[in-house]
């Protein structure tokens, strides 16, 4: 006790010299001889002094930065994910080019005996009512058994020969097409943009759904296809901004309420707060920016940055003590805040700046994002908010009792408990480090280190229909991930039987590796 003693002697003489001193609560400010007159000081009194021109500023912008802010597509597919200029990338647009592919989606036909002339009868209703749908190109083995027999009827006789049709090879099964209980129905959407893909998708959803709402003699219709994952996580992420926006809003009313009692200075924050998330949306307009699933995120971690760091302003502005100059304390508190609200503000920037150096582009897009908004974030604090508080007279806890009274006495009497306890908590934050290490890099034998998340469908809830759809198609059928190898050919040989035969035992090792489901080559559907 006899060093905490010592400390707290040093702590006082230090404050006694000290620009604020807090007493019962209140700071009691002395600047410095000479301090008026820094060019600190200048800048903060011509804000507070000149509070109409620098609102006028900031309106004149308004205009051009909702324009740009509003030009902000959003993309939150993980396609938007890809690097554009990675070679493997660069190989697939090229392979497209010459061999064009759209988007495929499977409906699956559940029944106890697929094969059944009632559900054959069934299936086919399902596939002629989706042959309606524009750019919808389904083709299912029972369109490739009609093919070969225009006359099918799904007669007793005749289901009987297309089951032994279609599970006489395992080339449907390999195919995704047939399965235990199950018809599939793939299908390719041939759509431009993504914006069409939500169209053709909507009017496929309304195809199947009386098929879905009454199945039998069917036991369900199911959907599933990378199309389906990118729209609920495109919706999901859409949906969850909506409603974290507005959440944070309320914190924001709740926070200022609680703690300053004035809707005044309610009305600072957040038309401060507004403005620069505004002015932040409008940075990633004028570069072209796409909001993604990961950029998604940065209005809240500006929302953040900036209530905290309005907070810090405002707490010591409405400290001022009872008869002093209310314009002097303004002055007073912006110069006292610059330097830790500004190293602040910079380490966040840097920070966020550093993802300049990852080669996923909405990642690094992102990294100047935030880095941008906490620009914005430094502006708006030391120039708009000041201004706000002066036009709209936000009172000082003189005026008007601010809650908070007690936090002086829990900050006289913090060091001592944690120098008291240190034993204790220094032990348990190395403890804690080292619990942390584990869960990232694993322990052996007992806890698995943390994997990328590369499976578009491990964001999704596992508990959702089109979760277990998926999960279960891709463990009893074949999977609905598709990697294409493009295979050169020299002088135009690739008929050549040498070459057939080459790329037949190719396909063959590469149909034996357990993580490949199946293999469709040139000589797949002669074999």
């Amino acid at each position: 006790m006899g060093a905490v003693a010592t400390a707290t002697a040093e702590a006082r003489k230090i404050a006694a010299k000290s620009e604020v001193l807090f007493l019962m609560g209140t700071p009691h400010y002395a600047p410095r001889h000479g301090s008026s007159s820094s060019a600190g000081a200048r800048l903060a009194r011509a804000i507070v002094d000149h509070p109409w021109i620098v609102l006028a500023i900031w309106l004149l912008l308004v205009p051009g930065a909702a324009y740009y802010a509003l030009s902000v597509k959003s993309d939150n597919s993980p396609d938007r994910l890809i690097v554009e200029g990675d070679e493997d990338y660069q190989q697939t647009r090229a392979f497209q080019k010459i061999f064009p592919e759209g988007q495929y989606v499977v409906i699956l036909a559940e029944a106890d005996d697929p094969f059944a002339p009632a559900v054959l009868a069934r299936v086919e209703a399902l596939e002629n009512a989706l042959r309606e749908v524009p750019k919808v190109k389904p083709l299912s083995a029972l369109t490739i058994y009609r093919q070969l027999h225009s006359d099918f009827a799904a007669t007793e006789a005749q289901a009987a020969e297309f089951k032994a049709f279609a599970t006489g090879t395992t080339l449907f099964r390999k195919q995704g097409l047939v399965g235990d209980g199950v018809l599939g129905i793939p299908m390719e959407l041939q759509v431009a943009n993504r914006d069409e893909l939500q169209d053709v998708l909507r009017a496929v959803d309304a195809v199947v759904a009386p098929f879905a709402a009454a199945p039998a003699p069917l036991s369900a219709v199911r959907k599933i296809g990378g199309p389906y994952v990118d729209r609920y996580l495109s919706e999901e992420t859409q949906r969850s901004t909506l409603m974290y926006m507005p959440l944070f809003g309320l914190f924001i009313v709740l926070l200022n309420l609680f703690l300053y009692r004035s809707f005044r200075t309610l009305f600072a924050f957040l038309i401060t707060i507004g403005v620069t998330v505004l002015f932040t949306e409008a940075f990633a307009g004028v570069m072209g920016y796409v909001s993604t699933i990961v950029s998604s995120l940065v209005p809240l971690t500006v929302l953040i940055t900036c209530t905290s760091t309005l907070v810090y302003l405002h707490s010591l502005f409405v400290a001022c003590p009872s008869g002093a100059d209310i314009r002097e304390h303004q002055i007073f508190t912006l110069c006292n805040k610059f330097l830790p609200c500004t190293a602040s503000i910079f380490a966040a920037a840097v920070g966020f700046a550093a993802l300049a150096v990852s080669g996923i582009r909405p990642i690094r897009e992102m990294g100047y994002w935030v880095a941008a908004g906490m620009v914005v974030t430094f502006f708006t604090s030391f120039t708009l908010f000041p201004v706000l508080q002066r036009l709209l007279r936000t009172p000082p806890s003189s005026e008007r009792k601010t809650a908070g009274a007690f936090w002086p006495r829990i900050v006289h009497h913090l060091p001592a408990f944690t120098y008291r306890f240190r034993w204790v908590l220094v032990p348990a934050s190395i403890a804690l480090m080292f619990v942390g290490l584990g869960a990232l890099l694993g322990v052996p034998r007992l806890i698995e280190p943390m994997r990328l998340e590369t499976d578009s469908l491990d964001y999704i809830n596992h508990e959702l229909p089109l979760y277990k759809d998926t999960r279960r198609f891709e463990a009893t059928m074949s999977g609905l991930t598709v990697t294409e190898a493009w295979i050169h050919v020299p002088n135009g040989g690739a008929l050549e039987p040498g070459v057939l035969r080459g790329l037949h035992r190719f396909g063959a090792k590469l149909e034996a590796d357990r993580r490949v489901g199946s293999v469709m080559g040139p000589t797949t559907l002669l074999q």
